[in-house]
């Protein structure tokens, strides 16, 4: 496997490569956009394999039409490939699992649920609490439609602004604030409970 180092030239490298049908660029994008596509994948979906399933295609999908992107920017293409293919399936099946149900391996080098939603390590007597209260929140993100966890985990967990996940997922901002707006408020009122 080829090691790059985090930078724009080589990303620039890496995208050549498979502009070329060099596969030795997707090592890059894999190591850099893996594990937070998988775990972007996973918090929309709440099946493991499934969330493996969809990166692993959206990742083919992605060598197949890497001329279709126009710019240099691979990520956030990638992970509009990821948020489509993962909403898609989410229509096909909707499945509901808690983070209690979540297998250590679901990331790879993430052990714990906190590294997935990259806390810092609390002390030890809050870790236990933390956990519940991950778990609560994750029981409560499954009760959403597909569409307001897309949304969520774009804005909160990828940091995308409103105007970014509208471009994104090919919707008005005014759609991207409501869903934000309506997810907080049941997850608010839902915690409340």
């Amino acid at each position: 496997m080829t090691d790059f180092n985090a930078g724009s030239q080589d990303e620039r490298l890496a995208l050549k490569q498979l502009r070329m049908k060099d596969l030795t660029g997707l090592d890059y994008f894999i190591q850099k956009d893996g594990p937070k596509a998988l775990a972007a994948a996973y918090l929309i979906l709440r099946d493991e394999n499934d969330a493996q399933d969809m990166v692993e295609n959206s990742f083919v999908q992605a060598c197949e039409k890497i001329n279709q992107l126009k710019s240099n920017h691979f990520s956030a293409w990638f992970y509009r490939i990821v948020i489509n293919n993962t909403l898609q399936q989410a229509k096909r099946s909707s499945r509901q699992v808690c983070f209690s149900e979540l297998t250590p391996d679901l990331l790879g080098s993430a052990e714990t649920i906190e590294e997935i939603f990259q806390t810092h390590e609390p002390a030890l007597e809050d870790q236990l609490e933390i956990k519940q209260e991950l778990e609560k929140l994750d029981c409560l993100l499954s009760m959403l439609s597909p569409q307001q966890r897309a949304v969520i985990v774009l804005r909160h967990y990828l940091e995308y602004s409103e105007n970014e996940i509208a471009e994104l997922l090919s919707k008005p901002k005014s759609s991207i604030k409501w869903h934000l707006f309506d997810g907080r408020n049941k997850l608010r009122k839902w915690r409340e409970k």
